[in-house]
């Protein structure tokens, strides 16, 4: 901007530059959104892998507190299975590029708007920082929900391997927790219920089924709202307290 004049917050360029400023700074969004989509998969993979295993093995844990199981390996083809699987046809990476070239698309616009004389020059940072902040939201919606994903398909997984006949609906005790959540926590179903609700039963749906093996009963649990544990209750119960 200080190579070329401003009037009166406008950017003074002629159709030359104005081609070659545009033709630059778009390569520049292009490089940066293949960057920042090529970061944020290797990331999101260790993240997704590394949740997905310690879901199983966690189940494991849990479950020879209350009695003796030959726990059985999660094979690695197993968990990319359950990373890579799709939704209405797509995988997590096929979402993260879509939201990256919805950035991209947006950027270029708004560059264009400040060369076309559209957009002050006091604006575009602000303008700029607004569409990274966006994509940085979507981009965190997706990891969580994707996390959430991997682990209640580790759940089943592990579920299926195990024979394990029921399990428990178990939601976060703050203010966060949506009405559907609050509705089902502490239900128990048999895992093979059709009609047992599917997690993640929303974006950042945070709910997970746990097994429940004969004759066991929670104790404690966490609220998340005080930072504390007490006793076990259903969420309702919990909400009645407070």
């Amino acid at each position: 901007m200080l190579t070329y004049s401003i009037l009166d917050g406008v950017l003074e360029v002629n159709f030359k530059q104005r081609r070659i400023l545009k033709k630059k700074f778009n390569k520049n969004i292009n490089d940066i959104i293949s960057g920042q989509n090529k970061t944020e998969k290797e990331v999101i993979e260790d993240i997704l892998t590394t949740v997905t295993k310690e879901k199983y093995y966690k189940n494991g844990y849990l479950i020879s507190m209350g009695e003796r199981i030959k726990l059985k390996k999660f094979s690695d083809k197993k968990i990319n299975e359950i990373i890579n699987s799709t939704i209405d046809g797509k995988r997590w990476s096929n979402r993260l590029w879509k939201n990256k070239k919805e950035l991209e698309k947006k950027l270029k616009k708004e560059i264009s708007k400040l060369f076309d004389g559209e957009t002050s020059v006091n604006d575009i940072k602000k303008l700029v920082e607004n569409k990274f902040n966006q994509n940085a939201f979507n981009t965190k919606r997706l990891v969580e929900t994707e996390v959430s994903r991997c682990q209640n398909q580790a759940n089943e997984y592990f579920a299926e391997e195990h024979e394990v006949e029921k399990q428990m609906f178990i939601a976060t005790l703050d203010d966060r927790t949506t009405e559907f959540c609050q509705e089902h926590d502490s239900r128990t179903y048999k895992t093979n219920d059709p009609d047992k609700p599917y997690l993640p039963a929303h974006p950042f749906c945070r709910s997970c089924y746990i097994p429940v093996v004969e004759d066991w009963e929670p104790t404690i649990r966490k609220d998340n709202k005080n930072k504390e544990y007490i006793d076990f209750m259903s969420y309702e119960e919990w909400k009645e307290i407070i």
